[in-house]
């Protein structure tokens, strides 16, 4: 169900024998004894109900236990989901609703001191009432080799806030209805960050001067990573900066294939501490929605970074090819580099869509920028 409703919205081995659990929960108790008595391989269907706040802690399966809803039309309904220290779970198809909109970094799904984890298919979100300023809708913390794919999180203040873990997935999901950033990142190691996009509508708290981000990397220096694939169209605020690394030392990450349109100067920043080093920014495309905030989107590098920039298509106040980027001019129709000669529908502006990045053929954008991402999202 969430897999067709992510899907809606970009458009625009062998288990051992089942455990189902009564269809009369209400506190969550009758899940707990499954899992105290599941064995490795096995799945644990929930029938549709609300399961109140579960907290699933001190779990060790050899194999990994599936917890996923009976009905994946009727989700089993979560008001918070707590995991620590477990081994070997996957949770599949349910929905985690928190009735109020939440303190300063309360956590609606929180992950810690876990390994093998998996939180698939699942919608996350606060109290649907237009108040984007309290919950982290999934944070993760301590974990190693846990995978979080295919959610859709929205009506809170994060997305996604990811603490130090090694061997993460964080893919295909889809973030909409924030105060603040889509993702953030500290301190994390051998992952990757693929396919997701945030939906644009992102609405800051006047006079707070947040930063705003798609997907912030912070606090601590991450490495051995791929960041690919991952969309943001603005459509609400066009003061959302792209994809940004300071404040720490940076190490052997990809960055490639992904689309961003904003407003402002910083598509994409890698400024980190003296060591960053092993950087590839490459075939991206950054895209300037006009006359709001800067004239420029483009990947900006620190000084002393080592960082590698090929093949970008990026907005820019002048069209021109330079170390081998595409600097696409937003206005001034005639030159070149116009967007106009790229892209086969109108100019850049608040609340574009995906459809209107459709590269003109034989263009410069089927040779710079996210092509091969572009043709994914634009395929029937």
């Amino acid at each position: 169900m969430v897999r067709s409703l992510i899907a809606l919205l970009l458009a625009g081995g062998l288990c051992s024998p089942i455990i189902p659990p009564a269809p009369a929960f209400a506190d969550g108790g009758k899940l707990l004894k499954a899992l105290g008595e599941a064995r490795g391989g096995d799945t644990i269907r929930l029938p549709a109900g609300d399961y109140g706040d579960v907290v699933l802690s001190n779990l060790d399966f050899s194999e990994p236990v599936q917890i996923r809803s009976a009905d994946p039309e009727r989700a089993a309904r979560f008001r918070s989901l707590r995991i620590d220290n477990v081994r070997g779970l996957k949770i599949d198809g349910i929905t985690v609703a928190h009735p109020g909109n939440g303190a300063a970094a309360s956590k609606i799904v929180s992950i810690e001191n876990s390994r093998q984890v998996a939180l698939l298919n699942s919608e996350v979100h606060g109290l649907e009432d237009k108040d984007y300023f309290g919950h982290y809708g999934i944070h993760a913390d301590g974990n190693t080799d846990i995978r979080i794919s295919g959610n859709y999180v929205h009506d809170v203040k994060n997305g996604f806030v990811i603490y130090p873990n090694q061997g993460i997935e964080i893919s295909g999901n889809y973030v909409d209805y924030i105060g603040s950033d889509g993702f953030k990142f500290i301190g994390i190691t051998d992952f990757l960050i693929e396919n997701n996009t945030q939906g644009g509508h992102v609405y800051p708290l006047a006079g707070a001067g947040w930063h705003l981000d798609f997907m912030q990397f912070q606090g601590a220096g991450s490495s051995d990573g791929i960041v690919r694939g991952n969309v943001f169209l603005a459509k609400t605020d066009a003061a959302v900066q792209g994809i940004f690394m300071k404040g720490a030392a940076f190490n052997d990450i990809l960055i490639e294939q992904n689309i961003i349109a904003t407003g402002m100067f910083n598509g994409i920043v890698v400024n980190g501490d003296p060591g960053t080093s092993g950087m590839n920014v490459r075939d991206n495309t950054l895209i300037n929605i006009p006359d709001i905030v800067h004239k420029a989107t483009i990947v900006r590098v620190g000084e002393g970074s080592v960082v590698s920039v090929t093949g970008n298509l990026m907005g820019h106040e002048k069209g021109q090819l330079i170390d081998g980027n595409l600097l696409l001019q937003v206005k001034h129709r005639g030159q070149p580099y116009h967007y106009n000669t790229v892209f086969a529908k109108g100019l850049p502006r608040l609340g574009m869509v995906i459809g209107d990045l459709i590269p003109v053929k034989g263009g410069p954008a089927e040779g710079f920028g996210a092509y091969a991402r572009l043709r994914e999202l634009l395929s029937p």
